[in-house]
């Protein structure tokens, strides 16, 4: 963009849309090493570090089926042109936007709201800078088959004469309201926390439906458990206990102390957000 002061111009941000970029993830292998998952060979020309293949694999195991696109391209190459080696760590991701399918399809959708839940934990706690278009918070939904201008439809509210004005919490309905109150619990609790903003990104492959990934920064850590099957599951923690430094741990999700000294049982699209 160009400067104001200066009259140069400078890059302030990139917006790189790889639209194909799962589908060749899901023709090529993926490897696992001591636990963590990295990209195989046959991806040389993508970074091995970035969380491509974490996406691959997450919409291909069906743990949220969400339309999670990741803006990026080949970032090392970028950030080599750009001489800015922050870029990687800093991509975009996000569920939906302008140009693409809402999360949700259409109203009857929007009646699973554990699958809006599930998504929202990981863009919001995954590696990368969130973005998060305007109507998801009360469950916004739209097809692109239908054409784009409803997938930029007027939020409902804010002006003298709409019929309805979502921005209170009266006007929505109560599943409105428990969608836009726990994407706040999790913005708040996000705000400020360098763990997050900052930490570094170990992830695990998903084992019959269960996935666990930690965040970590200086002695600091978050680590999320995720359910992505609709049965109650047993989870054997020994494999994760690398990411797991103590006995328990604080739930962000539901302000409870949870025992991770023994097997942890998970209902079926459930969560944690351990802090440790």
């Amino acid at each position: 963009m160009r400067s104001p002061h200066s009259g140069s111009f400078a890059v302030d941000a990139l917006l790189l849309l790889t639209l194909n970029l799962l589908n060749a993830l899901f023709r090529r292998r993926q490897v696992f090493r001591h636990g963590a998952a990295q990209l195989g060979d046959g991806l040389s020309d993508l970074p091995a570090n970035l969380i491509v293949g974490l996406i691959g694999l997450f919409l291909a195991s069906n743990i949220f089926a969400a339309q999670l696109f990741v803006c990026l391209r080949s970032a090392e190459q970028v950030s080599s042109q750009l001489g800015a080696a922050h870029v990687i760590k800093n991509l975009l991701v996000f569920l939906d936007n302008h140009d693409t399918s809402r999360f949700y399809l259409n109203e009857e959708a929007t009646q699973n709201i554990d699958r809006y839940k599930q998504a929202l934990v990981f863009l919001l706690t995954t590696r990368g800078i969130p973005q998060i278009y305007y109507g998801t918070e009360i469950l916004m939904a739209a097809d692109k088959a239908n054409g784009d201008g409803l997938l930029r439809c007027d939020f409902p509210g804010g002006w003298k004469n709409d019929p309805r004005n979502c921005f209170n919490e009266a006007n929505r309905t109560p599943q409105q309201n428990e969608a836009f109150t726990y994407m706040q619990k999790l913005l708040q609790w996000r705000k400020g926390n360098e763990v997050i903003a900052k930490g570094r990104l170990k992830h695990f492959a998903p084992n019959k439906g269960i996935y666990v990934y930690e965040r970590k920064y200086g002695n600091k850590s978050i680590t999320v458990l995720m359910n992505g099957t609709d049965k109650t599951q047993t989870i054997n923690l020994t494999p994760y206990k690398e990411v797991l430094p103590t006995t328990s741990a604080h739930d962000v999700l539901t302000d409870q102390n949870i025992d991770l000294s023994k097997n942890l049982t998970l209902p079926g699209r459930g969560m944690l957000v351990l802090e440790f």
